[in-house]
């Protein structure tokens, strides 16, 4: 009885594990994703020579 709730023990560890690990990789990927969107639509806007900064008067 005892290896058995040590065995269960032993793979709700390796699920909680293999949980976060997704979430981690999972949060990596969409922010990395977000930045290249972001990246790819910015880079017609600076090809043509516009800039962001606001003009001094």
């Amino acid at each position: 009885m005892t290896e058995l709730i040590t065995f269960i023990q032993v793979l709700g560890n390796l699920f909680l594990a293999a949980v976060i690990l997704s979430a981690l990789i999972f949060t990596t990927f969409y922010y990395v994703l977000g930045y290249a969107l972001k990246e790819i639509k910015l880079t017609p806007l600076l090809r043509k020579g516009i800039s962001f900064r606001r003009k001094s008067y």
